[in-house]
């Protein structure tokens, strides 16, 4: 009778409102800590408890409290367990000991976003969220890549959370589902935790044509994206004259028992993304399905840690898994992943009528670029006790590793122990497609060249500083074929009668001499034409090299023309092109269902077994038959 009398009187409502409160300031939303509470629930009308507590009915009259308020430290929105909609981006910047925590598990409190809805930080420090999952967000925020054709405009992107120059960001049980763009971005930030949390098919539904995506992206560029609080375009150095430095060193992020499950991420048209610095043709796009990272400029002594993550049917153009770049001056970087499992990921792409080796890394990408005029200090990769099953890459299946040595020498090392590749596919390199870059010095100038290319094939606890070979790269002294550091010349000119005509002819009168020592091949420039498959055995200070660039020389192959190579040391080839050559030779691979002699053959242009100091310069090869150019070494081969 009393319950029922409070109704007729109107004074149950406060009731009912001041349960709704006591609800919310339950244990699951850690009110104690925070001076400023504000509570998300439809039943609230925007009164609250006590001046320091407040309830609304919507996320977006609580995020419009926040920012229409002057107070920005130690604040927390709690959120009711249900489904909330954001109908608007908002933009947080100076907050400090903020929190958004749902009532609850990420799988209780949903927050489905409108169209062009999502939450952006910038400038702030100490970030807590948890509970709750972003459902089909993405406002357009800036990005480091420019439009080529527009040198003054940045690309926007779509992403759900956007995080710039804050520290101290605390992330569990949050879930970012089917994001318009990329889920998370963190720029210039750093001393991050992520835990327990998900990253679920952002990207989909973009085109081709778009760029973003993904499911997490962590970048350290030179400057902040666009021009959207200054332009530090003018100077590299604008960033430490701006007191930012501290957002680029002695950082760390740790992501544990975390998902990164069927996220996509696109490059968009690759002639409009380039960085800022034209010099060095850095852009972010497209890179980690699942998980992006980006060392640029100076970023220094900082460590990102991957521990018990699951990285599962996520795609890229470079790295489906994941994807870990250092690029510029960057130094003392580590990441290190850890009884991770990393499978079905592949390079969006690959279904393309083109496709580009570069575009790699089916489970993951990891690179070390050199350019005219950085020099990589020391930066490390270390994977340990992680699993890459049943991806799929152009080239590196389970893993593609870029690695380089700077100038001077400063090794970048990379470390995988206790790990198995199983199942894993590619056209080049099933397992680990494994290349190194270093520095030669041509002219008073600094490029890269291509000093040692590696494909693995079904590996299983591989550690890269046993089977990858480290050359030196050659210098020539000029364009033209360098003959004074060898005691056998044989020239190959269609028009000169001291020369031998036809690549045939010069390469069987090697093959017939006792002489395989200190060897030159010169050849002029010009088509010429390979009619057979030519085997050398046993040579040394070995060349061929063609008298310009590989666009001046051309070798056209004849059906089943290539050279191979076995038990040789020091090879060197320069300026010449290899098209349409393949030659059958032998692999590692066998038919199961002849168990004793049963490897599989396939035709390879260019095939080199047992060999050591392979040191090749500007050669291309064009239109194989088969594979271009394969390594086998420190291993039985097949027979």
């Amino acid at each position: 009778m009393q319950v029922f009398a409070l109704i007729m009187e109107g004074r149950i409502l406060p009731l009912l409102f001041l349960l709704s409160i006591a609800t919310l300031s339950s244990p699951s939303c850690p009110t104690s800590y925070y001076t400023n509470v504000i509570s998300v629930n439809k039943r609230c009308n925007g009164l609250g408890s006590s001046d320091h507590e407040s309830c609304y009915s919507s996320l977006d009259q609580a995020f419009e409290a926040v920012l229409n308020n002057e107070t920005r430290h130690k604040v927390i929105i709690c959120i009711s367990q249900g489904k909330h909609q954001l109908s608007s981006s908002y933009n947080f910047s100076g907050v400090s000991d903020f929190a958004i925590v749902g009532n609850g598990s990420a799988e209780d409190v949903t927050i489905s976003c409108t169209e062009g809805a999502g939450l952006s930080f910038y400038n702030s420090d100490t970030l807590f969220f948890e509970g709750f999952t972003l459902f089909q967000c993405g406002a357009s925020q800036m990005s480091t890549s420019k439009n080529v054709f527009w040198q003054k405009d940045y690309l926007p992107f779509k992403v759900a959370m956007y995080i710039t120059l804050t520290r101290n960001v605390s992330i569990n049980d949050v879930t970012w589902h089917q994001s318009k763009g990329t889920g998370l971005a963190f720029y210039f930030s750093g001393n991050v935790t992520i835990d327990s949390s998900k990253f679920i098919k952002n990207g989909h539904g973009m085109s081709n044509n778009e760029h973003g995506g993904g499911g997490l992206q962590i970048e350290f560029p030179f400057c902040l994206p666009g021009d959207y609080y200054f332009d530090c375009a003018k100077s590299d150095m604008a960033l430490v004259s701006n007191n930012r430095s501290v957002y680029t060193s002695n950082l760390h992020y740790d992501i544990k028992d975390s998902e990164f499950i069927g996220n996509l991420a696109y490059k968009g048209f690759e002639n409009i993304l380039k960085s800022r610095n034209e010099e060095r043709k850095n852009y972010n796009f497209g890179k980690g399905g699942g998980l992006s990272i980006v060392f640029k400029a100076w970023a220094h002594d900082n460590n990102i840690s991957i521990y018990n993550c699951t990285f599962n049917g996520n795609k890229a153009h470079y790295g489906g898994g994941f994807y870990v770049g250092y690029f510029d001056y960057a130094y003392f970087n580590s990441f290190s992943m850890t009884n991770s499992n990393v499978s079905n990921n592949e390079n969006c792409f690959i279904r393309n009528s083109s496709w580009d080796t570069d575009e790699s890394g089916g489970g993951g990408k990891i690179q070390y670029e050199l350019n005219v005029t950085n020099v990589l200090g020391f930066n490390g990769i270390y994977i340990t006790d992680c699993s890459f099953e049943n991806n799929t890459g152009i080239s590196g299946g389970g893993l593609y590793v870029c690695s380089s040595i700077g100038l001077p020498s400063v090794p970048s090392l990379v470390t995988i122990e206790g790990t198995q590749f199983i199942g894993n596919s590619a056209f080049l390199g099933s397992a680990l497609y494994y290349v190194t870059l270093q520095y030669v010095r041509l002219r008073k100038r600094n490029r890269p060249t291509l000093s040692c290319l590696a494909v693995f094939e079904t590996i299983v606890n591989l550690n890269p500083q046993v089977f990858a070979l480290i050359m030196e790269v050659a210098t020539l002294s000029s364009s033209s074929c360098p003959t004074s550091n060898y005691t056998n010349v044989i020239k190959v000119n269609k028009r000169r009668r001291r020369s031998f005509s036809s690549l045939d002819d010069a390469f069987e009168a090697v093959q017939y001499s006792e002489k395989h020592h200190k060897v030159i091949i010169c050849i002029s420039q010009g088509e010429y034409q390979l009619n057979s498959s030519f085997n050398f055995s046993g040579v040394s200070d070995f060349a061929i090299v063609g008298n310009g660039s590989a666009e001046d020389v051309i070798i056209n192959c004849t059906e089943g023309a290539g050279l191979s190579f076995h038990n040789s040391n020091t090879l060197f080839f320069k300026g010449f092109t290899l098209f349409q050559c393949g030659a059958f030779q032998m692999s590692t691979s066998r038919n199961i269902n002849c168990s004793e002699n049963g490897y599989l053959s396939f035709k390879v242009a260019m095939y080199i077994t047992f060999t050591l100091n392979v040191n090749i310069s500007d050669v291309t090869w064009h239109q194989s038959k088969g594979t271009g150019l394969t390594f086998y070494f420190n291993m039985v081969m097949g027979s």
